[in-house]
């Protein structure tokens, strides 16, 4: 059985539907919105930059095999004056480690100075989903396989079109001009960085084909590097959806029938609502796949001014829950049924010899059998998020892994 878990989640004010809303966090993990760097870009500042934007797109659908699949380049990457890169991480990081990998593939062909990389998260938008998923979203250790190509070639084509720049500014060919560094240079001894390069480049058409580096002269891929987000980790800088504070904001916390499956049977509100800082006590329905909700409710949520004063509230409340049919479910019917699958045939993923044979021949044979428990998938920050609601519309600060199938609901 899982244990009844209480979870906070802020709240700019409280309404039905918001609260509603967060009988759906338990789903959510860690993802940022971070804002565009406002200097000036290869991709992302000035009218000229903005009529190479067009120049630039390459629209999703277009077929895989297409050499400029997904070579949106200014979606992916901004060179800035100051040489410093910052390169768009289209996928959620939940700790393993797309916010360096990521980058990693587009500095690498770019042949960028890794010191002066930077990186910042995707809005949610189309333009930036998993190509396997077709959504934006993280799962099934897909990011580096995914875009493993998209954003080697977003950083390859960024850099001829700066080695195109450097070779009309010198009048030399571009076979005479060598990427590396964050840097083009010349025989003669000329050279410019990228940021001196960035504007002249925003110019230029895309190339008309590109060429990957073979394995052989990978700098990056595939080698130890610092991650990019430990830094603002430690310091305390970086931003976790837990940290969102809006004027106004209330708290909400939330218990759910400690069963799958089952539903909340009665509660009496009073002892909570007789509490300072308590505005109200929300019976909350689940949902259904498709959005729809379910009748009785599945969990409450007090909602108050403050965390401690609902985390109070939360405790004054005596939630008799209707378990429903899993609640004779235990880790012992679970490993029995495990068990049982052993007497059934499987499928063979590969089968590269005789197995049966090779153990009814074999001189000496070992046995043993491992299980282990069912473990909590959770997240190390508590799963929360932020709504903040007016006449208008609603600006939602959540972390997931689903920023799509999110903003959905």
């Amino acid at each position: 059985m899982i244990s009844e878990l209480s979870r906070t989640v802020p709240l700019h004010r409280w309404i039905h539907d918001t609260i509603g809303l967060s009988s759906r966090l338990r789903e959510l993990y860690e993802f940022a919105v971070c804002g565009r760097p406002s200097q000036p870009s290869l991709f992302h500042s000035d009218s000229c930059c903005r009529r190479a934007h067009d120049r630039l797109y390459c629209a999703a659908s277009q077929p895989r095999d297409d050499p400029l699949w997904a070579v949106n380049a200014h979606r992916w990457l901004h060179i800035a004056p100051d040489n410093n890169v910052t390169v768009v991480v289209p996928q959620p990081e939940m700790g393993q480690g797309v916010s360096t990998s990521l980058p990693m593939l587009v500095a690498e062909e770019l042949e960028a100075n890794w010191r002066t990389v930077r990186m910042e998260f995707a809005p949610v938008d189309p333009a930036y989903n998993n190509p396997i998923f077709q959504t934006q979203g993280t799962g099934g250790s897909t990011a580096v396989r995914a875009f493993f190509v998209p954003l080697r070639k977003a950083g390859a084509c960024a850099r001829e079109m700066l080695r195109e720049a450097a070779a009309k500014r010198w009048a030399v060919p571009v076979s005479e001009c060598k990427a590396s560094n964050g840097c083009v240079a010349h025989a003669s001894g000329k050279s410019d960085t990228y940021g001196a390069l960035v504007a002249d480049a925003a110019k230029l058409a895309i190339p008309a084909s590109l060429q990957l580096k073979p394995r052989s002269e990978w700098k990056l891929i595939g080698k130890s590097t610092p991650r990019l987000d430990t830094p603002a980790k430690v310091d305390g800088s970086a931003v976790f959806g837990i940290d969102v504070i809006v004027p106004g904001m209330l708290v909400a916390t939330i218990a759910q029938c400690p069963v799958f499956g089952g539903t909340l049977r009665s509660v009496d509100e009073a002892p909570a609502l007789a509490l300072s800082g308590v505005k109200a006590v929300v019976r909350i329905n689940s949902l259904h796949a498709k959005g729809e909700e379910r009748n009785p409710p599945n969990s409450i949520a007090v909602v108050g001014d403050g965390y401690w004063r609902v985390k109070q509230g939360m405790a004054a409340l005596q939630p008799q829950w209707n378990e429903g049919p899993n609640a004779a479910l235990d880790s012992e019917h679970f490993a029995t049924v495990l068990q049982q699958g052993f007497a059934e045939k499987g499928t063979f993923a590969e089968n590269p010899g005789n197995v049966e044979a090779a153990l009814e021949t074999a001189e000496k044979k070992v046995e043993a059998v491992y299980s282990v428990p069912l473990l909590a998938h959770a997240a190390m920050e508590p799963m929360n998020a932020t709504a903040n609601v007016t006449a208008t519309g609603c600006e939602i600060w959540a972390p997931t892994q689903g920023p799509v199938t999110r903003k959905r609901l």
